[in-house]
């Protein structure tokens, strides 16, 4: 009988031995599905911060933006999730399928966007596109990575005489452009160059208002921003027009809030290159609006000016 018992009884510590162990394998293997799931995850962050200096790099007593719209988009432009930046400046994206991504600021009004990458120090600099407020597209891959993405602004003068001095750090006031990129003009004037040609380059320059008495068009308005002066090279002569195929120029101008506007153009080196006599005048150019930034192709040398009510 005692015999019988024993079998019994071991037989019971067998089966529940095993039926123990069978849950702690199904146990640990959910965990480490778990896991798997939630590093199979990835996380955007970053900071929207108020760049005081305008030099593109985070500084102490450059605080944070509250209330930015960041958009995320996939690779197909598909817009994948959105949100707004905390009273610090700080925003985040959890929970994302692996993929290509990217993030689109959307500018405060008043602001302009900071120069991206600059220094030497990711962490610090602003990631944004200084036109479109756009970040590179990257790629997502399982295993819970985050990238952070951080952008400046800074708010928009327009007048570049009502600044105190020793305030601002503001860009030049004059650039020489031999390559590709973006180049701000005194901060009132952004110019992109693609697709530049050997043996060109791009001058511009920003002039004062008296430039344009007398020219501007009945109900046109009034220049809104300083104006644009660009100069075209080839072979260090100067030339009146750049040719299609030899590159392509993009002048921008941030629009005050509240103002309608678009950009015009006074070919002002025409008489020289025989393209025209007489008193020059302002000229409507096609131009562009998307978030309050005017742009136009400038394929002329002469002056760009933001002209409206």
């Amino acid at each position: 009988m005692i015999s019988k018992l024993l079998r019994v009884a071991i037989m019971f510590v067998l089966v529940f031995g095993v039926t123990m162990l069978a849950k702690s394998e199904v146990a640990s293997a959910g965990s480490v599905v778990g896991e798997a799931a939630q590093s199979g995850t990835a996380q955007v962050e970053g900071y929207v911060w108020n760049d005081a200096n305008r030099d593109g790099l985070q500084e102490a007593g450059e605080v944070g933006i509250e209330n930015v719209t960041v958009n995320l988009y996939d690779s197909s432009n598909v817009l994948a999730d959105t949100t707004l930046t905390d009273p610090n400046g700080l925003y985040q994206f959890n929970s994302l399928t692996p993929g290509d991504y990217y993030v689109s600021f959307v500018r405060p009004a008043g602001y302009l966007i900071s120069p991206q990458g600059k220094g030497r120090d990711d962490a610090v600099d602003s990631d944004a596109h200084v036109l479109t407020g756009k970040t590179a597209l990257k790629t997502f891959v399982a295993g819970g990575n985050t990238l952070n993405w951080d952008v400046g602004f800074y708010k928009l003068i327009n007048f570049l005489g009502n600044v105190k001095p020793g305030t601002v750090k503001p860009p030049p006031p004059f650039v020489k452009a031999c390559e590709n990129g973006v180049f701000s003009v005194g901060g009132a004037v952004t110019l992109e160059i693609k697709d530049l040609k050997p043996d060109y380059c791009i001058e511009a320059l920003l002039w004062n208002h008296a430039f344009s008495v007398g020219r501007i068009p009945k109900d046109a308005g009034k220049v809104l921003a300083y104006i644009g002066f660009v100069r075209i090279y080839h072979h260090s002569r100067l030339v009146h027009e750049l040719p299609a195929e030899d590159g392509t120029i993009k002048a921008c101008f941030a629009i005050p809030l509240g103002k309608q506007a678009q950009i015009y153009f006074l070919d002002f080196y025409g008489p020289r290159f025989g393209n025209r006599t007489g008193q020059p005048s302002w000229e409507k150019v096609d131009t562009t609006v998307e978030n309050g930034i005017a742009c136009a192709f400038v394929q002329k040398s002469g002056a760009y000016a933001l002209i409206g009510k």
